[in-house]
Order: structure tokens, then C-alpha cells, then sequence
């Protein structure tokens, strides 16, 4: 049986389009921490999107709600007096 040599398409790093395209400047994917282009629009290992805008970090209404009437009940007690 004649032996088949079998050509790797291993990942030896980026390519030089790639460095032309994107620069060279890398950061950790949010999911799998493998490294990515900082332009890239998802992680080439597990498909994260990285394009869509991160999500504002925002107060939960029940802590809103609940600070307002902690201020609310505290100023009562004052002007009670």
C-alpha cells in the first residue's frame, strides 16, 4: 500500500493578508480567550460574533426602585422631626 502524504493546514500563526488587513494588534476572545484581531468580527476558534457593540452596564430597576425609597423613607424621618 503506497503511504499518502497528508499536507497539515495548521494554524502556524497569521498570515501576511492578515497582518496587512487587521494590523497585527490582538485581543483575548471574551468566550474562549483565544487570541483575535482587533478588528476581527468573530473568534476564528469558537465563532463568538466580536462586532456587535458590548451592552451598556445598567443599575436593575429593583435597585433604582429600591434606592428611591430608601432616600425617600431617610428624608421623611428628617423633616419629621
Amino acid at each position: 500500500m503506497p503511504s499518502q502524504r497528508v499536507e497539515s493546514n495548521a494554524d502556524e500563526g497569521p498570515q501576511e493578508a492578515d497582518l496587512a488587513r487587521f494590523g497585527g494588534d490582538t485581543r483575548p476572545c471574551p468566550k474562549c480567550r483565544a487570541d483575535v484581531y482587533d478588528d476581527a468580527e468573530w473568534c476564528h476558534a469558537c465563532g463568538q460574533v466580536l462586532s456587535q457593540p458590548a451592552k451598556e452596564q445598567t443599575l436593575p430597576v429593583w435597585a433604582v426602585i429600591t434606592a428611591a425609597a430608601l432616600i425617600a423613607g431617610l428624608s421623611f424621618l428628617l423633616l419629621a422631626r
